[in-house]
Parts: structure tokens; C-alpha cells; sequence
């Protein structure tokens, strides 16, 4: 929840941001794959 994440210090808020965006990344490489595999 956003209020939940605001009672956070900004190191961690950065740190959860961080962790998100890689995961984003890394999903988005394994739909590439799977649409090639796919073709």
C-alpha cells in the first residue's frame, strides 16, 4: 500500500524501486524467449 511504503526511509523505498525494476527486466527477457520458442 502506498502509505506503507511512504513509512519507509528513502534507502529502503530505493532498494524495493531497485529490486522491482530488476524483476521487470527479468520478465521481460523471459517473454522474449517464450515468443521466440514459440516462432
Amino acid at each position: 500500500m502506498p502509505h506503507e511504503l511512504m513509512a519507509f526511509s528513502m534507502r529502503e523505498r530505493a532498494a524495493i524501486y531497485a529490486m522491482i525494476s530488476i524483476r521487470v527486466e527479468e520478465e521481460k527477457k523471459e517473454r522474449s524467449k517464450s515468443r521466440a520458442r514459440k516462432k
